[in-house]
């Protein structure tokens, strides 16, 4: 059993994306509960699109077109008549700045970089890694309901595009292994699997894949490790570099894939159902062999 962790924007929801890439080539081998926490619009606004690439004009999807009421039940067709998939989804406001800043009990100053610098976009992120703290609530409270516990949670993007269709049996492979499987309390090797290219300097945040207990650990934690490091005075590059010292804090071990076998992206809707690659996102970070066909639609 796996519990997928879907964030974001209802806005760049393209769940068609996720069923090509995830749930139809591991259909029968997994059973996929999906949980989604949404950002919606503020009230009066019609859509909201956060994005770093100020120099493109970006649309809503059909999917960020849709009312609530039409999202939920065009989100159960599209994954659940098919499939035996089981989709939660819950949408949340923007938390503002200054409520983010005083749960923090310190002004947003932890990134470096130019895009992540500005307090405003801290709080974004904090937004963000508070949808994966209800999802992980939800998911134990799931599991405490239903009396049965997940094996593996995923935690990904509502953008998140599938280069190649994902071998989860062999992503799990990897996962599972082991440093030493001669004796009865065998350490675990991997306790997080993604992407091993477009790290920058820390690790790759399109998909993680991680064992039950760690889930609990990293997704539960996000803003208590995020006010730790604001208390230290501590700065990081990035969110990616965010990550790795998250893991490293609470000792876990990350095992990273090849992009043959994690081909995960985030793309842009641009109009309808087109979208494009960020640059950023592609630059030496594409599956064997399929280069010329993604290029063709970058973000430019």
């Amino acid at each position: 059993k796996v519990a997928v962790c879907i964030g974001g924007q209802t806005s760049r929801m393209q769940p068609p994306l996720m069923v090509e890439g995830l749930l139809q080539p591991n259909e029968g081998h997994f059973h996929f509960d999906f949980y989604y926490n949404l950002q919606v619009p503020p009230e009066g606004q019609e859509h909201i699109i956060y994005n770093t690439d100020s120099h493109v004009t970006f649309e809503p999807s059909n999917y960020g077109k849709m009312s609530r009421s039409e999202l939920v039940t065009n989100l159960g067709k599209v994954m659940t008549s098919n499939y035996s998939a089981v989709v939660n989804i819950s949408f949340h406001q923007l938390v503002p700045l200054d409520v983010v800043e005083h749960s923090m009990g310190h002004p947003l100053n932890l990134f470096e970089v130019e895009a992540m610098r500005a307090p405003k976009v801290q709080a974004t992120i904090l937004n963000m890694y508070l949808h994966q703290m209800r999802c992980i609530n939800q998911i134990v409270d799931h599991e405490q309901q239903q009396g049965f516990v997940y094996d593996y949670v995923i935690s990904t993007r509502e953008d998140v595009y599938f280069m190649r269709p994902m071998n989860l049996t062999y992503v799990i492979s990897v996962l599972d292994q082991e440093v030493d499987r001669s004796t009865v309390h065998s350490e675990r090797k991997c306790h997080m699997v993604m992407k091993e290219c477009a790290n920058f300097f820390g690790f790759n945040q399109r998909m993680f894949v991680y064992d039950r207990k760690t889930a609990n650990i990293t997704l539960s934690n996000r803003w208590n490790h995020f006010r730790h490091l604001l208390q230290q005075n501590a700065t990081l590059v990035n969110t990616e570099v965010f990550e790795k010292n998250m893991a490293e804090h609470y000792r876990l071990r990350s095992c990273p894939i090849f992009i043959d076998h994690f081909a995960v992206t985030a793309v842009r809707p641009i109009r309808d159902d087109i979208f494009c690659y960020p640059f950023w996102e592609i630059f030496k970070c594409l599956p064997t062999n399929s280069a010329r066909a993604i290029s063709r639609h970058r973000c430019d």
